[in-house]
């Protein structure tokens, strides 16, 4: 289900706003290794900019095509159970020193970037370290650190 709400909301983001999404987090992660960590959202990535200029914009497309738009901190959509939640590149990109070396997705409905595997763990070590963060998502946040490392070390040999 995760897959096909990805594809959906990316789809939406490349016809209704020309815009490309960037994927971060743990589906980000599964893109690189076959664990998959037992994926529960999708993490996007959009430029402040359209978030704040275009935010009833987005929650209308959103609806218009089967998402709950979920009142949160992030702007959040759910659809099959599967929430989707976009975040302001900008800060991420400040908080974590993003080199935003990404590569591109091409699917047949749908376009999106995905994190390098550094930034990808740029962010877990930050969140891992955020003492705001519960105990239980820090200690996930190591695992993902592990992992990262396992598929750097593989890959160097």
């Amino acid at each position: 289900m995760t897959t096909k709400t990805l594809h959906e909301a990316c789809k939406l983001l490349n016809q209704h706003f020309n815009h490309v999404p960037i994927v971060y987090g743990s589906l980000c992660l599964s893109h690189y290794i076959e664990n998959h960590l037992g994926i529960k959202d999708i993490d996007l990535l959009l430029p402040i900019q359209m978030i704040d200029e275009q935010k009833e914009a987005l929650i209308s497309i959103f609806k218009n095509h089967g998402f709950d738009y979920i009142e949160t901190e992030l702007l959040t959509f759910r659809k099959d159970n599967v929430d989707v939640e976009i975040a302001r590149l900008e800060d991420w990109v400040s908080l974590c020193n993003f080199m935003l070396d990404t590569s591109t997705v091409h699917l047949e409905s749908c376009t999106y970037k995905v994190l390098s595997i550094d930034d990808l763990r740029r962010l877990y070590v930050f969140l891992h370290q955020d003492q705001r963060r519960n105990s239980i998502k820090r200690q996930k946040d190591l695992l993902k650190i592990e992992l990262i490392d396992n598929y750097l070390l593989q890959r160097s040999k």
